[in-house]
């Protein structure tokens, strides 16, 4: 994919969250049925790893770029490869300038 690709989240099934920063970085957790549950999920990416956050608590992590890429596209719920969907609804979506720690996470999902 070169510098160019996706950012991606999405459920690979209804039990497995993902992050794939489009080269071969992926942070993936095993978290609790989501279907019909409203919840907070969060990705920080840092230059040195991407974490993944379910309501305010990291569930998986990865290593990550040291450089910013541009990317071709950002999605979320889709995984482009299996043509797969998963159904959701978004209420916010926030991106922040800084990488969030833990506890600012965690305070995230009580905003």
């Amino acid at each position: 994919m070169g510098a160019r690709g996706a950012y991606d989240l999405e459920f690979m099934d209804d039990t497995t969250l993902t992050y794939f920063d489009g080269v071969a970085h992926v942070a993936q957790a095993t978290v609790p049925n989501m279907v019909g549950a409203w919840r907070h999920i969060g990705v920080v990416v840092d230059g040195a790893e991407a974490r993944t956050y379910l309501d305010g608590v990291r569930v998986g992590q990865s290593a990550a770029d040291a450089m910013p890429r541009v990317a071709e596209r950002l999605s979320f719920g889709t995984d482009r490869y299996a043509d797969t969907y998963t159904r959701l609804a978004l209420d916010e979506v926030r991106f922040y300038r800084a990488a969030l720690d833990d506890a600012q996470m965690l305070a995230e999902k009580n905003r």
